[in-house]
Formats: structure tokens, sequence, C-alpha cells
């Protein structure tokens, strides 16, 4: 007879996360680069790689606004330094 899996505790931190579509992290949930900063470029019509590339030149400004913008009450920290490139 088969086990019953334990439930899975949903995940707070999901809404945080961004699931990334290329690469060798695709599908996988990480939290480096937040979601609203691709959506935004997105909106604007961005290829990825200039996304990313913008991304990284902007590095410190968005990691402020990712810490300060945080509605979730929560703190935290974007690991912009080792965005994917």
């Amino acid at each position: 007879m088969k086990r019953a899996r334990p439930k899975q505790k949903p995940n707070p931190y999901d809404d945080l996360r961004y699931k990334m579509p290329w690469g060798k992290y695709a599908g996988k949930r990480i939290k480096r680069i937040p979601a609203q900063y691709f959506l935004e470029l997105e909106r604007e019509g961005w290829a990825l790689p200039d996304m990313i590339d913008w991304i990284n030149r902007n590095r410190e400004e968005l990691e402020a606004r990712a810490n300060e913008e945080n509605e979730s009450g929560y703190t935290v920290k974007y690991d912009l330094k080792n965005a994917y490139t």
C-alpha cells in the first residue's frame, strides 16, 4: 500500500519569486530579480537580453527600491548582485 505524501505548506514567498522562462533556471522560482521589473520592461516591449542588461546597470537603485517598496510587511533583500547575465 502506498503511503500518503504529507501536504505541502503554501510558500509565503511565492508571490515574490519570478518563474524564470529561460536558461538553466527555466521553470524554477528564483528570488534574485524581482518580477515587477521584468513586467514593467516587458510592457514597454523590451527583449530579455536588454532587460537583463538594464537591470545589471541599475542594480543599486533597483535594490533600494525593492527594499523600500516591499508591501508584504517583511523585508526581502533582493540579491541583484548575482543577477543572471
